[in-house]
């Protein structure tokens, strides 16, 4: 963010032509800009803030400082260029992309993605009472990792067709639009769209013709798998049913077989009453069984939680003078950035007489 700031500077004055100043300027500013925010109690106040801002406003500095000297050369050709300091003024961003390169090439090399539920550091529980009546495993175990279908753009582009086609209407091309996890496509007359996400093809589906059409409550559970085996969707023997009385209807899967895959997930629809969808998200994900891991047992899991190794997130709405006490644990999955199915352990504990979840990765 602070690019610009190291490349301003330069050119309002010859003071800031010094290094040394600029590097200053933009880290005293950053500190600011974060000591508002703490005393305002506005944004969120941290460290990686100031030493990124900082870094930026050095590289912006040694970018604009490099044209400079350049313009300098070529304008009087007598006068001497460093190239050695030209280089030094570099390292800021030659460093940062080693940096970034590296942490791409490390990701690039792990077998498995990144996980949302994962710690990114430590947490401090010494002041924190965790408690239990449990008796847990310390049997070191197995489990299964599974594997969902990464898509490409032309997959997305597969799936946005075959539902289109569904309510016979074409892509218009022109107005799609790419994100990083998903893509985004209407048809030519914009009554309809469907969002695609890369993981797990994943969708959400919207038909504007029924926006206003009336809603139907009383669907049976049948009733609903026959009008999503309309739209291309299988269902596993066992799901979860919700009427939610207004037309909406919630259908939930736990790791469900059909035809040698899994499903979880969940699937969302709002139905017409002549059986048209006017709207689904679709995030029953389809899975196959990857390989089996070694995990923690229980015991080791619960001590990674003592110890502080869970992500801060679980604990922030928590009351922290009271004790956290563990009433069950369970394994469930969570999919990570690659699109594998993780092993997750899932602590329900009870805290200020209010439930909560906390999860803990399970393969070590």
């Amino acid at each position: 963010m602070f690019v610009p700031l190291g490349f301003l500077l330069p050119l309002m004055g010859n003071i800031f032509q010094n290094g040394w100043m600029t590097y200053l300027t933009g880290f005293l500013f950053s500190l600011f800009i974060e000591g508002v925010q703490l005393i305002a109690k506005r944004g969120i106040v941290e460290v990686n803030d100031l030493i990124n801002n900082t870094v930026g406003c050095m590289i912006g500095y040694g970018m604009v400082m490099m044209v400079i000297e350049l313009f300098k050369w070529f304008k009087c050709k007598n006068q001497n260029i460093s190239f050695v300091k030209m280089g030094m003024i570099q390292l800021p961003l030659v460093i940062t992309l080693l940096a970034f390169g590296l942490i791409f090439y490390s990701y690039d090399q792990k077998e498995f993605g990144n996980l949302r539920s994962a710690p990114v550091f430590q947490v401090n529980m010494s002041n924190i009472e965790l408690i239990s009546d449990l008796s847990f495993s310390d049997a070191v175990t197995q489990a299964a990792v599974y594997a969902a279908n990464v898509g490409t753009k032309a997959d997305t582009r597969e799936v946005a067709d075959q539902w289109f086609s569904y309510v016979g209407a074409t892509i218009d091309d022109s107005q799609t639009d790419v994100y990083d996890e998903t893509i985004i496509y209407y048809s030519t007359d914009r009554d309809y769209l469907i969002w695609v996400d890369f993981l797990g093809l994943a969708i959400s589906f919207r038909d504007w013709t029924h926006w206003d059409s009336p809603k139907q409550a009383g669907y049976t559970l049948e009733e609903v798998t026959e009008i999503l085996g309309t739209y291309g969707i299988t269902l596993p023997k066992d799901v979860i049913f919700v009427d939610h009385r207004d037309g909406t209807y919630t259908l939930e899967a736990k790791m469900g077989e059909v035809n040698g895959y899994y499903l979880d997930g969940f699937i969302d629809c709002t139905i017409t009453t002549d059986g048209s969808i006017e709207s689904i998200r679709n995030h029953m994900i389809q899975y196959e069984e990857y390989k089996i891991v070694d995990i923690l047992s229980e015991a080791q899991a619960f001590m990674q939680l003592k110890k502080g190794n869970v992500k801060e997130g679980y604990l922030k709405y928590l009351d922290l003078m009271e004790p956290i006490e563990v009433k069950a644990v369970s394994l469930q999955y969570e999919m990570d950035s690659k699109g594998y199915y993780q092993p997750m352990y899932h602590f329900e504990v009870l805290n200020h007489n209010q439930s909560a979840s906390i999860l803990i990765p399970a393969i070590p």
